[in-house]
């Protein structure tokens, strides 16, 4: 890892979308002098070239998922590459012509600093790679159908604004407005009838009035069953939940963001915290996407207390039981 000395002040991209994704990025970053510029790029996907402002190429070094590339000796107002693929195969993420899921805290765009892409090595639990400060963006797609994102509209498939990470998703995708006027952006190939989550929806949809109306866009991507960070922000919701996940985390903390404690609590409490949890996520999750997510959530809130990965099935035997332990692990 190696901590960024610049920031990307804007990024103008152009990202077509065919059996993979091919893309024109130009950085203007926040320094112009520097000898290196270290950034992380997915390492699927490939630089084929680095240029400056004038077209001159620029030396790169690619390795995985660090990119280094070098200044020039008179300085420089910005680069620009042009790289192409992307997440393939089995991957919960995703981009081509049909579908795109590339969420906010996910590198398929050059992001500075040699950052993880994963939690610890040999897992594939996704971290949280947006800006450390917000950048301007303008992202034109080409791509079959529509594409929604958490930036503004401003032409077909044509978005701008700031943003520490804009999240992208095509496909099959739906959008409505709840009846606070929140407008939710969700699978709807996963997605169960409106009516049978409508008394969760209802409880956020009220929660997020008494708060003053603040949220105005939730994301609901689709399944990462690995684990992923999420983006819980004043006025956004983007992550792998649903309304019931929503509902039961307010229920027992008073926000929507389950990572995050907003007083500090006792070990005891943590364990029934995780407890509940625990038959939330049953109830509507099965499989890797099960294990993964309680594996995350009981690491989140029993950490500060010395618990560990290796302790995971002990805490879940002496405190759900062998046979949940067993259903969690089938």
């Amino acid at each position: 890892e190696r901590e960024a000395d610049f920031q990307i002040i804007s990024y103008d991209m152009d990202l077509k979308l065919g059996r993979q994704m091919r893309a024109t990025v130009t950085c203007v970053p926040s320094d112009g002098g520097l000898d290196t510029y270290a950034m992380t790029l997915y390492r699927l996907y490939q630089v084929d070239s680095v240029t400056d402002e004038n077209g001159d190429a620029l030396e790169y070094q690619q390795d995985e998922n660090t990119l280094l590339i070098y200044g020039q000796e008179d300085g420089i107002r910005s680069f620009t590459l042009k790289y192409h693929g992307g997440p393939t195969g089995a991957s919960c993420l995703y981009n081509n012509r049909y579908a795109i899921n590339l969420p906010g805290w996910f590198p398929y765009y050059p992001v500075p600093g040699w950052n993880k892409i994963y939690q610890n090595e040999g897992e594939y639990r996704y971290v949280d790679n947006r800006l450390k400060d917000p950048a301007r963006f303008r992202i034109q797609l080409h791509a079959d159908g529509k594409v929604y994102s958490d930036l503004k509209q401003e032409g077909n498939n044509l978005f701008q604004g700031e943003s520490y990470g804009p999240t992208l998703l095509s496909g099959f995708v739906g959008e409505r407005k709840l009846a606070n006027g929140t407008v939710f952006i969700y699978p709807y190939l996963d997605a169960p009838s409106i009516e049978e989550t409508k008394d969760s929806e209802d409880y956020v949809v009220d929660k997020i009035r008494q708060e003053g109306n603040k949220i105005q866009l939730i994301i609901e991507l689709p399944g990462i069953p690995v684990g992923e960070p999420g983006i819980y922000e004043e006025d956004r919701i983007i992550a792998d939940t649903t309304f019931v996940l929503l509902k039961a985390v307010y229920e027992d903390s008073g926000q929507f963001d389950w990572r995050k404690d907003i007083v500090p609590t006792t070990e005891e409490d943590q364990i029934e915290i995780v407890k509940m949890l625990y038959y939330n996520f049953k109830e509507n999750e099965d499989g890797e996407v099960f294990y993964e997510n309680v594996k995350d959530m009981y690491l989140t809130h029993m950490q500060e207390f010395g618990y560990t990965e290796d302790g995971f099935e002990e805490f879940i035997i002496k405190n759900l039981g062998q046979e949940e332990w067993d259903y969690l692990n089938k």
